[in-house]
């Protein structure tokens, strides 16, 4: 047992378990100055090996289309070096988001879209797909009800047959008659 406490500690300093907190607005961010400093720079090496391009080629296109006037350029936010290098500091600025109720965290990011633009692609990418979904826990459940101990010798097609048949009657794309005779007379 505490082997595998220790095997889950050491895959919480991984990457997407340090990321993805820290784009989650509602979680605090580390008071401690040596792990913040952690965070922060892991955030900023990923900002710059994976999301530099994308931010940059945005920005180009954006530059190209204001038509590089002068009132553009006087008008145009600066950013840092590659345009990731005042991001985190912004980020960490913006604080925690207070709220008595659900945040949508995507929501949020998108309204931080321009603002943040390479912490919005991370947060896309860390954020965008849900650890849990209802239907596959779902399906899980259905599948658990249906191959159990006394029923281990299904084949694999009588088993999907079965999990196949279970949801469509749950569905009501198919009818199971109240009695044996009608089912006959339906087959027949």
């Amino acid at each position: 047992m505490k082997a595998k406490l220790e095997k889950y500690k050491s895959k919480l300093v991984q990457e997407p378990a340090i990321i993805a907190p820290y784009l989650n607005p509602q979680i605090p961010k580390p008071t401690d100055l040596a792990k913040l400093k952690l965070v922060v720079d892991l955030v900023h090496n990923s900002l710059q090996c994976r999301y530099s391009a994308k931010v940059s080629s945005r920005q180009s296109i954006e530059q190209e289309a204001a038509g590089n006037s002068l009132f553009a350029a006087m008008f145009q936010p600066q950013r840092g070096v590659g345009g990731n290098g005042n991001e985190v500091d912004q980020y960490l600025l913006i604080g925690v988001v207070q709220s008595s109720g659900f945040i949508d965290i995507l929501s949020w990011w998108s309204a931080r879209k321009e603002l943040l633009p390479g912490h919005y692609q991370m947060a896309m990418d860390y954020h965008e797909t849900p650890t849990t979904s209802t239907p596959s826990e779902q399906v899980n459940s259905a599948a658990g009800h249906e191959f159990t101990c006394t029923r281990q010798s299904l084949s694999s097609s009588v088993f999907i047959m079965t999990m196949c048949l279970r949801s469509w009657m749950n569905a009501g794309i198919f009818k199971v008659p109240a009695n044996q005779a009608q089912a006959a007379a339906a087959l027949g």
